[in-house]
């Protein structure tokens, strides 16, 4: 693969931006079918609209990589802080709302760029954290995030109430 180059996304990305978003919706909602659907497609008008008003934000980045000047990924990172809470330690933090390669370019050190890349934005925010959630799936990103040195800080359990497997105790 040739060199990898990771830049601010323009308004000029959008048309591949979206379609980067269409491929990360499908993959998860192929794995989570119980959890997540395919949006209907004038929900793209809105991901449009976000997307644009994304790219003005002070307190959030959009990044892509591209290969010999065609997008292959992005990464979507908020900055954001923990409450106050005198029984807590706050600290001000890179979010990772969403990180995104396609398909045929994983493998390839992408990922890990965008990552670098969203980790040294934060940074320059003033943030000691990058934070993301990740769905725990079969083929999903939790190994690549552990190989990039992240660890599980909190967990969300769920038992379901109803249907075979579902107990009372």
């Amino acid at each position: 693969m040739e060199t990898i180059t990771i830049r601010a996304a323009t308004a000029h990305d959008l048309a591949t931006l979206l379609a980067l978003y269409r491929e990360f919706q499908a993959f998860h909602v192929m794995r989570l079918p119980d959890r997540l659907r395919t949006p209907p497609a004038e929900h793209e008008a809105e991901v449009r609209a976000a997307l644009v008003k994304l790219l003005g934000e002070q307190d959030a980045a959009l990044l892509v990589a591209e290969v010999a000047g065609v997008v292959i990924g992005l990464a979507e990172v908020y900055l954001r802080a923990d409450a106050a809470d005198p029984a807590t330690i706050a600290h001000r933090y890179g979010y990772v709302q969403s990180l995104m390669v396609t398909g045929q370019s994983r493998g390839h050190g992408a990922g890990a760029g965008l990552m670098a890349a969203a980790a040294r934005w934060a940074r320059e925010q003033g943030a000691d954290e990058l934070r993301l959630n990740t769905w725990e799936l079969a083929g999903g990103p939790l190994a690549f995030y552990e190989q990039l040195g992240y660890q599980t800080l909190r967990r969300t359990l769920v038992r379901r109430l109803s249907g075979e497997g579902a107990r009372d105790h």
